[in-house]
């Protein structure tokens, strides 16, 4: 399993066609040595979850804390929103 703070790649769900790679808007996943998808730079990695969209058999999740973190985020800006209006 490859993961960073933004995606999972299930190495035993993977089967090495590419489309997570070719979705990645930063360039960030490569092939592995066993033809399957994992993380070449997690570090550009910015939690678009294009890659987790593309995968056919879902072998790329978005990693639930994260998600949970950008949730968190999003309801506080709509609090904002509403206790500026």
């Amino acid at each position: 399993m490859y993961s960073n703070q933004y995606i999972k790649i299930d190495q035993n769900a993977c089967m090495g066609c590419g489309g997570c790679i070719t979705a990645c808007p930063h360039d960030a996943l490569e092939f592995d040595a066993e033809g399957k998808s994992s993380i070449k730079l997690a570090n550009v990695c910015d939690g678009e979850h294009e890659c987790v969209v593309f995968c056919p058999i879902g072998a790329l999740t978005q990693n639930k804390d994260y998600k949970q973190k950008v949730e968190t985020i999003e309801e506080t800006e709509k609090i904002e929103q509403i206790v500026n209006c």
